[in-house]
Formats: C-alpha cells, sequence, structure tokens
C-alpha cells in the first residue's frame, strides 16, 4: 500500500540535463575561474532547451554555442 502522495514509477525515470563545460587554459585562464565559467555555461545551455550542454567563455571572448544532445 502506497502513502498518500507517493507514485510508483517501476524503475523508469525520464531526465534531462543541462551541462557547463569550462576548459583550462584555452577557455579560462585561472583556476578559481572554472567553476564560475562552467556554472554560467550551464545557464546558457538551460536557457537553450532541455538535454544541452555549452562550453563555457569569459566575457571578452565570443559568446559559446549551445548544442542539443540528441536521445
Amino acid at each position: 500500500m502506497r502513502a498518500v502522495g507517493e507514485k510508483e514509477f517501476d524503475g523508469c525515470f525520464e531526465i534531462g540535463v543541462s551541462i557547463g563545460i569550462a576548459t583550462f587554459p584555452d577557455r579560462v585562464q585561472s583556476v578559481e575561474k572554472l567553476l564560475d565559467v562552467a556554472d554560467a555555461a550551464m545557464y546558457v545551455a538551460k536557457r537553450g532547451g532541455r538535454s544541452t550542454w555549452s562550453f563555457g567563455v569569459l566575457s571578452e571572448q565570443h559568446p559559446s554555442n549551445v548544442v542539443r544532445l540528441k536521445r
């Protein structure tokens, strides 16, 4: 018997991911900036839709591209 509000999923879950990528030293010049740039890239990917990823760049570089992953 299930409690109120519990759902039975039978082990199957649909998930989507948004990934922000920062690489050192080609896109980020300091280790301290890695998480900041990757985090910003993740939000660019989130704005691009479900299951996307984005390479992060510093503000003086060209904006990163958002690429949709195929399921």
